[in-house]
C-alpha cells in the first residue's frame, strides 16, 4: 500500500492514540495471531517488527514482493525484491508492528520522499538506522499479486488439507 493511503488513517491514530499499530496487507492470505507478534515486538524492543515466512517457491511466486536478509539475531539487515532468481528465501508478508509514533514518522518521511513510496520502501531505507526485527509466520500463506496466483490460491484452498492449515 502506498504511503498516501496511510496518511488518510492518521486521523484515526490521532483520535484513538494507540500505543502500537499493526499493519496487515490485503494481498496475502494467511492466519496470524498478531497479539503474539505484538508481545514479541515489545519484548525484543524492536522499533519495527516484520512478519516473514521462509519459502521455497520464490522462482515463480510472489514476484516483486520483498525479500529479507535476516542476521543470526533475527534482525533484518536488508530488503530486496523477488525477481525470481532464487527458489528459497525469507519473504516479507508485509505485516508490520511498531509504536504509533514510529508509524507516523515513517509515513511522513515516506510522503516527503516520493508519492510512489510504500511503507516497505521507507522501512528498507531506515533498516540500518532503526532496530528492525523479524517474526516468523508458520502455516499456510499465499501472495496474491497476479491473476495466476489468485487462481492457484483458490485451487489450494479447495483442498481440505490446505484449508485446514489456514483455519486451524
Amino acid at each position: 500500500v502506498d504511503v498516501q493511503a496511510f496518511k488518510t488513517y492518521m486521523e484515526f491514530v490521532d483520535v484513538e492514540s494507540p500505543s502500537y499499530v499493526v499493519i496487515a496487507p490485503s494481498h496475502f492470505i494467511f492466519k496470524q495471531d498478531f497479539s503474539e507478534m505484538l508481545q514479541y515486538h515489545i519484548k525484543s524492543r524492536n522499533d519495527i517488527t516484520v512478519l516473514y515466512q521462509n519459502v521455497t517457491n520464490l522462482n515463480d511466486h510472489a514476484l516483486g514482493a520483498d525479500l529479507l536478509t535476516i542476521d543470526e539475531n533475527g534482525r533484518i539487515v536488508a530488503f530486496g525484491k523477488n525477481r525470481g532468481k532464487y527458489k528459497k528465501g525469507s519473504l516479507s508478508l508485509e505485516a508490520y508492528c511498531m509504536d504509533a509514533l514510529t508509524f507516523r514518522h515513517l509515513v511522513e518521511e515516506a510522503s516527503e520522499t516520493s508519492s510512489l513510496y510504500s511503507l516497505s520502501d521507507i522501512i528498507a531505507d531506515v533498516v540500518r538506522a532503526l532496530r528492525v526485527g523479524s517474526f516468523q509466520h508458520h502455516g499456510y500463506c499465499a501472495c496474491i499479486s497476479t491473476l495466476k496466483e489468485y487462481h492457484e490460491a483458490n485451487m489450494d484452498l479447495r483442498q481440505e488439507k490446505q484449508l485446514t492449515k489456514l483455519i486451524e
